[in-house]
């Protein structure tokens, strides 16, 4: 029998434990962030990095600020907290899954003005589904939870199945375990069998959409785009640093 629990702990959490358990991480951000920035130098050199994938725990001002110094620090590319982008959000860039038309919607409409969500499974130890709800420039994770020992078993989603416009995989097992997902997902929901989007391999669809989030901050920057967690400038920052002698 399957072990489905609702993964709460981003409920339970209160801000102050948050901002302890950021302050314990700061030290593993700074020194994972450094050796990725050495190991790209050492193969090559003229790598600009302008845009990193977070993991969606760190959403939030407390794991957010030292994510976002750290990178101004040691990526020239990295100017504001924007091109930050948490993990999810570059799994639907990478399919284009941010745009009117791309979701189905006549050319011209407004995002805001529809209940647009995203199924996501990302399969890896465990199986982890992701209830998403996105607009253009902004992506939400309205419900999550994970299984155990995934085989199949029952899944419900609170929301009619109309209001899930496509189905995304990524993770690190094999592809066909991914079939036994759409198999499963299925039988449970048949509106959902012409939903799936999963041409590009669940390994590495995470780093087709930072890669296309990066090129964005190079070759133009996004005209618009929703601040939840306002933040310095890198040289707001760098300025701020070395005032206080840091």
């Amino acid at each position: 029998m399957e072990r489905v629990f609702l993964d709460t702990l981003r409920v339970k959490r209160s801000h102050k434990e948050k901002e302890k358990n950021a302050s314990e991480s700061e030290p593993l951000i700074r020194a994972t962030l450094s050796s990725i920035h050495q190991t790209i130098i050492s193969a090559t050199p003229s790598s600009n990095i302008t845009s990193i994938s977070y993991p969606e725990r760190f959403k939030g001002i407390p794991y957010l600020t030292p994510l976002t110094h750290t990178a101004i620090q040691e990526f020239p590319g990295i100017k504001d907290v924007m091109q930050l982008s948490p993990y999810l959000n570059c799994i639907r860039l990478a399919y284009g899954l941010n745009t009117p038309e791309a979701l189905g919607y006549p050319l011209g409409s407004d995002l805001d003005d529809y209940n647009s969500l995203l199924l996501h499974f990302e399969y890896q130890e465990y199986l982890e589904v992701s209830v998403m709800a996105v607009t253009e420039y902004a992506n939400i994770r309205e419900e999550f939870f994970r299984i155990d020992d995934f085989g199949g078993g029952e899944m419900v989603a609170s929301s009619p199945p109309s209001d899930f416009l496509f189905i995304i995989f990524s993770g690190e097992v094999m592809p066909s375990e991914f079939g036994k997902i759409r198999k499963a997902v299925v039988e449970v929901v048949p509106e959902f069998e012409d939903r799936f989007v999963d041409s590009i391999e669940p390994w590495w669809v995470g780093a087709i959409g930072a890669a296309g989030r990066a090129r964005e901050f190079t070759v133009k920057m996004p005209v618009t785009h929703i601040d939840f967690q306002r933040m310095e400038t890198r040289e707001e920052w760098l300025a701020g640093r070395d005032g206080k002698g840091g």
